[in-house]
This record gives C-alpha cells, sequence and structure tokens, in this order.
C-alpha cells in the first residue's frame, strides 16, 4: 500500500520559518518596499466602510459565448492567459470610473511556491498589490502587456505576506489600505458526480473591502461574473452600475485592443437618450424651494441613509437634521431669526456641518470665520454685516475680538451643550423666504477692506 501522504501543519510551519531566514525573503521584501515606497491612496469603487462587513451585496452574470470566445481569442493573441485580460478589464473600469491614473489591484494568490506549502491542506493565500499605470490615451494592448509583466513580478515574489508589507509601510489598517478592488480568478473545471455533470460555483469568498470580482472560468464557451461589495456602503443599484460599465468594458476589449482606453464608449443607449433628451432640452421652470427644506426632503426620502462622514464618526440624514433642528432653536432662544446674521466660527468637523444647517434653519444667514485672521479683520466682518451672535468653541473663542454686543454660542461649553439636547429636535418651522440670504462671505480684501458678499 502507498504511504500515507504526509500532511502535517509542522511542515508548512517549517517551510514559513525558513523561509523567514533566507535570502529569498529579503529580496521579496525589498522589492516591495520599492515597488509600494510611494504608493498612492487605493483608488476605490465603492466608499470605504467605517465597520466591519456585516452583510453583502451580490450579482452574478454568465457572459455570452460570442464575447468569451473573443476574449480568449485576444489572449491567445496576445500570448498570455485569459486572467490577464480580465485584470486588465478590471484595471480599464477602475480608471474610467475614478479618472485616477495610479491604480492598485489586489490580486489573491495561492503562495504555494515549495513542496512543503503546494500539498499541505492550509491557508497560506495571500493578497498583493498590482500597481499599473493607466491614462486615457493607453490601450487595452499596451496596458495589457503591462498587466502581464507586474503579474509575472508579482508571482516571482508572492512569498511575502501583505500583511507584513502593510506594517513596513507603516499602515494603521492593515492590508485595506494597500489595495483597492480584487480580483479573483478561479479555474472551474466540470465534474461529473455519479454520472451527472456539476460545476462549482463561487458562494462567497469572505469578507471584501471594496469591490471584489470574482470570475469562474469553466473553459470553453462558459465564464461567470460574480461581484460583491459590503451592502452598507454599496446598494443593487450601484452594484447593478458596475457591473453594466464594466461588461461594456469587456465587450470593448473584445473587438478593439488597439482603441484607447479614454475612447471606450460606456454610455447605454437609454442614458444617452436621457442626457440629449430629457437633460439636453431647454430650461424648465423648476419649483422654488430652499435650503433647508430641500434639505427636509432628502430627511424623509432617506432618513437612516449616511449623510455626513468625518473620520470615524458619521451622522444620517435623520440625526444631522434632529442635531440642526436642536441647535437651531437654541439659537432662535438667544435672538437669533429672520433677517439676522449668526457667525459660525468652527474647526472642520460635523459640528461646522450641523451649525451651518442650524443658523439656516433659524432664518439667519451664516457668516464664515477663520479664527486665524487677524483679529481687526474680524472685529470688521462683525460690525459690517451686523453679526449679534458667533457659534464656536471656549478654544476658538479666544483667538476671536471681543465685540460690543455680539454672544457667544460656546458649543462645547457643558451648559450650552444641555440647553441644546434638552430641546425638541423636530424641524422648528421657521419660515425661510425664497430671496431671504443663506449666507455672507467676504473677499480677500487685497484691494481694500473685504466686502460682504
Amino acid at each position: 500500500a502507498a504511504p500515507a501522504p504526509d500532511w502535517s501543519l509542522t511542515r508548512l510551519v517549517a517551510a514559513d520559518t525558513a523561509y523567514t531566514a533566507s535570502e529569498r525573503y529579503a529580496a521579496d521584501r525589498a522589492y516591495w518596499r520599492e515597488r509600494m515606497a510611494d504608493r498612492p491612496e487605493p483608488v476605490r469603487l465603492v466608499p470605504r466602510a467605517t465597520a466591519p462587513m456585516r452583510r453583502r451585496v451580490h450579482d452574478t452574470v454568465l457572459l455570452d459565448p460570442a464575447t468569451v470566445a473573443a476574449l480568449r481569442a485576444r489572449a491567445a493573441d496576445a500570448g498570455v492567459p485569459l486572467s490577464r485580460l480580465l485584470l486588465t478589464a478590471v484595471a480599464v473600469h477602475l480608471h474610467r470610473a475614478t479618472g485616477e491614473r495610479d491604480l492598485v489591484l489586489g490580486l489573491p494568490v495561492t503562495a504555494r511556491r515549495d513542496p512543503a506549502t503546494r500539498d499541505v491542506p492550509g491557508m497560506v493565500s495571500n493578497l498583493l498589490p498590482l500597481r499599473l499605470a493607466v491614462r486615457p490615451d493607453t490601450t487595452a494592448a499596451r496596458l495589457l502587456d503591462a498587466v502581464a509583466t507586474g503579474v509575472s513580478d508579482l508571482l516571482a515574489h508572492s512569498r511575502y505576506r501583505a500583511e507584513d508589507l502593510a506594517r513596513d509601510l507603516g499602515l494603521t489598517d492593515g492590508v485595506r489600505e494597500l489595495v483597492g478592488p480584487t480580483v479573483n480568478v478561479l479555474p472551474q473545471p466540470g465534474v461529473r458526480i455519479d454520472g451527472a455533470e456539476a460545476e462549482f460555483v463561487p458562494h462567497w469568498l469572505g469578507p471584501v473591502g471594496d469591490l471584489a470580482l470574482t470570475f469562474g472560468d469553466s473553459g470553453g464557451s462558459r465564464l461567470r461574473v460574480h461581484l460583491d461589495a459590503d451592502a452598507d456602503v454599496c446598494d443593487e443599484r450601484a452594484l447593478a452600475e458596475h457591473r453594466r460599465h464594466f461588461l461594456a468594458v469587456l465587450e470593448a476589449l473584445a473587438e478593439d485592443p488597439d482603441r484607447p482606453v479614454g475612447h471606450i464608449e460606456l454610455t447605454s443607449p437609454e442614458e444617452r437618450a436621457l442626457l440629449l433628451g430629457e437633460f439636453g432640452t431647454a430650461p424648465r421652470p423648476a419649483p422654488g424651494t430652499t435650503w433647508p427644506a430641500a434639505f427636509a426632503e432628502r430627511v424623509r426620502l432617506a432618513p437612516d441613509a449616511v449623510a455626513l462622514v468625518c473620520e470615524d464618526e458619521e451622522l444620517t440624514y435623520a440625526e444631522l437634521d434632529a442635531a440642526a433642528n436642536r441647535l437651531a432653536r437654541l439659537l432662535a432662544a438667544r435672538g437669533a431669526g429672520p433677517e439676522d446674521v449668526v457667525a459660525v466660527a468652527l474647526p472642520r468637523s460635523p459640528d461646522l456641518v450641523v451649525a451651518l444647517l442650524a443658523v439656516m434653519k433659524a432664518g439667519a444667514a451664516y457668516l464664515p470665520l477663520d479664527a486665524d485672521h487677524p483679529r481687526d479683520r474680524i472685529a470688521y466682518m462683525l460690525d459690517d454685516a451686523g453679526a449679534r451672535t458667533v457659534v464656536t468653541t471656549r478654544e476658538l473663542s479666544d483667538a476671536l475680538p471681543d465685540a460690543p454686543g455680539v454672544a457667544r454660542v460656546l458649543l462645547d461649553d457643558p451648559a450650552t451643550a444641555a440647553a441644546r439636547d434638552a430641546l425638541d429636535p423636530t424641524d422648528p418651522a421657521v419660515p425661510v423666504p425664497l430671496d431671504g440670504a443663506a449666507y455672507v462671505i467676504y473677499t480677500s480684501g487685497s484691494t481694500g477692506r473685504p466686502k460682504g458678499v
């Protein structure tokens, strides 16, 4: 009888220990550090989620056999596997969707490059960055050459862990900061089970940080495209748009690999008719509305949608509306109302957005102030605009000039915060006229005194 195979995990551990102590490890590390030293922020196709993935949105399409045959023919003409052409298509889609030219795709690889790792069951796969330069005048054929070279170099250094590379580069969020969309091409040969033909179809490959495209290649005329994204930051409609545009890119690459990628037509006949017909007609009257009213309508339509993101903090439309309503009521209680001007001196933060919206909800116009400006300039602006209230913080308040008759609302003052939080979060329903001022902005004053407009 044949000896039982040695599938001990100690073989994987020993192989990894030997690799990390080898010259190959040092060479791989040096390659990746140089390749990604001036890396860009990864270009994304969907917004970055602020929390671990909980739900996914998924779409699958089986490509038309004629398209698959054309794609295989293009890859064969170029002397590369079909997977390289599919990677090229993803890079084109990313470039056309964002306009960016320095792209980093995430490429899952097996990283099994020696006998010990090749036949022992265990998770040794790796996710590595494929960095590509794409311009509008780059042809698909030229980009395909770059992809083929890039993948060849990547595979030659594929044992160096992406986690280690992210740590080398000082990426606090790990691999998620290293790559954008991920691309996985999975061979799916047909099998027979008890005489019946079967097909392997990837159902779920795990959490994704951006749009993930998985290709199931069954050979011949069968090729499936699977698209997955985090449902918290990408809905079914957005995913369907990515699918439609990506399929248009595949069709274009199958038809003419020498076409510049910037010339690929992504607009559908329906979209073109909408742009040239309805949107391209003469201007039509639109119902007049104020900014607070337009915002209120958005809150009504999508209260739970994310309206504001600042670092790790986010507010839905309903939360932003409630916060602005409370502050608007506080401002009204302190004398602000229609035809008044309320100055706002706050850092870029959610509080700034809340304050600007609250001032308009109170019927007043906001006057943005930069606390770094000279005191005499700020004093002039307050006096010239007739501002009677300044919304600010205790720290920035010290940098503002004393202005007679101008009250200060310090958002981080405990008493102010308590008074605000105790107020009704519903809309204050202050009448806001269409011809009322929404804001007052001052010129630089380089040719004289600043002028408010």
